[in-house]
């Protein structure tokens, strides 16, 4: 199972023009490795998002970047 430490993220007022950037840990608690494949951005504002390490084994974690 992949979980992450912060399910919401709240970024409170944006200017626009001025790029904002923030990182999510996740992490696969369960028994077996995983592969993350694709991440979807849930809103028109983020513009990117991209993990360094995409094959988890049980217990290890990733960072995923997203500005």
């Amino acid at each position: 199972m992949l979980v992450t430490n912060q399910p919401k993220k709240e970024l409170g007022p944006l200017k626009f023009g001025r790029p904002h950037s923030f990182t999510y840990e996740v992490s696969n608690t369960g028994d077996s490795p995983l592969e993350i494949i694709k991440i979807v951005l849930g809103c028109n504002s983020c513009t990117k998002a991209n993990t360094i390490k995409t094959k988890l084994q049980p217990g290890e974690s990733s960072t995923i970047n997203v500005t």
